[in-house]
């Protein structure tokens, strides 16, 4: 069943991340933020400095690789020791209590990883590509954590210093390409089967740029879960189970399901 809560929109103009950033704005936007995180634990924001040709570069290169022959793919598998490369079909469940394996395939980037199994004979573009929208995306969740804390009237660089191993050794975070084939028919899907089940994510923060079908919804206060609608030009952001412990509850880790 579908809520009417409503997604919020937050304009991130003033503190967009190809502008000089200035307290009073990352104030404003942070009182909104905490508001969104208090409420319905996932908002949009829009002006954010990334520019839609950037956000279409990385969709068109892993369009590119999920697109290659399995044998091909593979060949780049994530190691189980190793947060880093392919991850085919049905090989990941995040609902696994309810539901049987994703029907879903992604390639995972982490910039320390040891092992680095990239598709470099297939997509020469493919490595560097990832890595400029590592370094975009990096720029903008340490410019929300900024604002954030400013909201939580927190020490404005607080929340940034916690974070300061993002992209270093020891760090877990990714950036996170995902396909979702179509099916040849009903009858090929599990009962209970989704894209991607259940789950509120485990770490601090998460940046989503979703493609114009949407797909992604989240379960609101009331026990329902509504659409996060696809705005052009917007980026999605939610927390995690880490970033709402760190607030004492006072911020919500929301559900979603895609």
């Amino acid at each position: 069943m579908m809520s009417g809560v409503e997604i919020p929109l937050i304009d991130f103009s003033g503190c967009a991340i190809n502008k000089v950033r200035e307290e009073e704005n990352l104030k404003q936007a942070g009182q909104q933020i905490i508001n969104a995180f208090e409420t319905v634990g996932f908002f949009n924001v829009v002006n954010h400095g990334i520019s839609e040709i950037e956000v279409a570069d990385i969709f068109k290169i892993s369009e590119e690789f999920f697109a290659l022959p399995t044998e091909v793919k593979v060949k780049h598998r994530k190691a189980k020791d190793s947060n880093h490369g392919y991850v085919e079909l049905e090989r990941e469940g995040l609902n696994p209590e309810e539901r049987p394996s994703d029907l879903k395939e992604s390639f995972n980037f982490t910039p320390k990883s040891q092992y680095k199994p990239w598709p470099d004979e297939e997509l020469p573009k493919f490595k560097t590509t990832f890595e400029k929208f590592w370094d975009l995306s990096s720029q903008l969740t340490l410019r929300i954590l900024e604002a954030m804390a400013y909201g939580l009237d927190l020490e404005p660089q607080y929340l940034v210093n916690t974070h300061q191993l993002l992209g270093k050794d020891g760090n877990a975070s990714t950036l996170r390409t995902m396909y979702y084939p179509g099916v040849p028919s009903a009858a090929s899907i599990k009962a209970n089967q989704v894209r991607c089940g259940e789950h509120s994510d485990f770490g601090s923060i998460t940046l989503v740029y979703q493609r114009e079908m949407g797909g992604l919804e989240v379960l609101t206060h009331d026990g329902r879960y509504t659409p996060v609608p696809y705005i052009p030009g917007a980026i999605v952001v939610n927390i995690g189970d880490l970033m709402q412990r760190w607030a004492a509850d006072r911020l919500i880790a929301a559900v979603s399901i895609h």
